[in-house]
Parts: structure tokens; sequence; C-alpha cells
């Protein structure tokens, strides 16, 4: 029999700092609730308001977030 499949993103807990600007998957192991959070790098993981520090965080895709807003252009955006 083979072995479960191993998540490849290290797995994180309220309280940890958050390394790097990214999406997070947050899974809550009192109440059934899975979701994905923005979080910046810097900070730590917070708790859960509901199951305190019984949620853990799992690094889902890197964003890049910024200081500062760009200025807006006067050329409209197209998606291609």
């Amino acid at each position: 029999m083979a072995a479960p499949a191993q998540s490849k993103s290290p797995i994180f807990h309220p309280g940890e700092l958050i390394p790097r600007d990214g999406i997070y998957t947050i899974i809550h192991n009192v109440h059934p609730c899975v979701h994905t959070s923005i979080l910046p790098a810097g900070l730590c993981f917070p708790s859960c308001p509901r199951c305190g520090d019984e949620v853990s965080y799992e690094f889902t895709l890197v964003i890049i977030l910024q200081d500062e807003p760009q200025a807006k252009s006067d050329v409209p955006a197209t998606w291609h």
C-alpha cells in the first residue's frame, strides 16, 4: 500500500512569522472551514476567533504586495 501524499508546502501555525507575501490556505481544526487569504510577510499568522490556535496555514501561491498603489494610467488595461 502506498504512503499518503504529503503536502509540498510547509504548514504554519498561529504566532509563527509569515515568511513571504502570498495566498495561504487556512485549515480550521475545530470547525469545518477551509478557505484562502492573502497574508503579508513579516506579520505573525493569526489565531482564529472561533477555534483559537487550532488552525493551520499552508502556503498556496506567491503574490507581490506593493507598499503604495501605482499611479492610474489613462490607457485602459486589456486582457489577452
